[in-house]
């Protein structure tokens, strides 16, 4: 397994796309754990919208790998893109956090706002620890939820060659 990161960078402003590919047939494990990374970033994707704070989505992803019998990694790749890679919203956005910052990052607790570029490209971790997986975009933040900066399909690739 290989995982491809991208950044882009477009009027000075970033965003970012993560890309799984099997060098050869992939083992059950590995198809088993991106449909995992497809669900929790469908369920992280359902909250995203104007007003959500950060804390909503991390609590979203972590209930997600529950979900999947996964485990959620400290570095969930769900965080703001923009001018800088990746972005710290300013003291204007910050709210007060429930769980005193626990795997927030350094960004801490914030408000999402329509107009942010946001990468959402959750991170998988294997029961045994010894594999990881992600896979995501980036997007805008919307009133009414997101808008794809992209037109490419978060799914596990696979060469033969």
């Amino acid at each position: 397994m290989g995982t491809l990161t991208a950044h882009s960078e477009y009027g000075h402003y970033a965003g970012h796309s993560d890309q799984e590919i099997s060098f050869g047939k992939p083992k059950a494990l590995h198809r088993e754990m991106f449909a995992g990374v497809q669900h929790i970033r469908d369920a992280v994707l359902e909250k995203v919208r104007d007003g959500v704070t950060q804390r909503e989505l991390i609590d979203a992803y972590e209930i997600a790998c529950h979900d999947t019998g996964f485990n959620a990694s400290p570095h969930s790749q769900i965080h703001q893109y923009g001018i800088d890679v990746p972005e710290f919203p300013g003291p204007a956005f910050k709210v007060a956090d429930s769980r005193g910052g626990k795997n927030l990052g350094g960004g801490g607790n914030f408000v999402l706002r329509s107009g942010m570029i946001y990468s959402i490209s959750p991170t998988l971790v294997a029961r045994d620890g010894d594999d990881t997986l992600l896979g995501g975009t980036s997007l805008v933040v919307t009133d009414e939820g997101y808008r794809e900066l992209s037109t490419r399909k978060v799914e596990l690739l696979v060469s033969d060659g």
